[in-house]
């Protein structure tokens, strides 16, 4: 039985993550397929891939923020944004087994995911780096796997 591709797109979004309810747009509940399209897209210089990922950000925040009775704005685009990046170098750590990051990590809940920025805009595109060279290196490690496990 062979594996069907995923399409990342809003739609699919929408339709995917709607069916589990409101909490599941959390960074810390999403399938590691959305985060890192959002991701991939965000860093992407196509003008297509870089909307699918805002609409789908914009959604998630006004889903979220509907849920803590807030108006949405860009600064709650850019805190949902940092958390996907926090929970992407997390599960990647996990992944590789590295256990000692230097900074403790907690997801953030409905409660807290929009209390502010956790870090320093200078912090962040250090992060937002960081979050490119990982989802680069997983690339490299799962087409490297296909090599040694037919």
């Amino acid at each position: 039985m062979g594996t069907t591709e995923r399409e990342f797109s809003y739609e699919a979004f929408i339709c995917d993550i709607t069916m589990v309810g409101s909490k599941s747009y959390l960074p810390k509940y999403l399938d590691i397929f959305w985060i890192d399209g959002i991701l991939t897209g965000k860093l992407s210089k196509d003008a297509a891939a870089n909307e699918t990922s805002a609409s789908i950000v914009r959604h998630a925040c006004s889903v979220l923020l509907k849920e803590l009775k807030k108006e949405s704005n860009h600064l709650h685009e850019d805190l949902y944004l940092q958390e996907l990046m926090l929970e992407k170098l997390e599960r990647i750590n996990i992944k590789a087994g590295v256990t000692n990051t230097g900074f403790a990590y907690v997801p953030a809940d409905l409660n807290d995911i929009f209390n502010g920025p956790r870090y320093s805009p200078e912090h962040m595109a250090r992060l937002l780096k960081l979050v490119e060279g990982a989802i680069e290196w997983e690339k490299r490690q799962d087409s490297m796997s296909q090599f040694t496990h037919p």
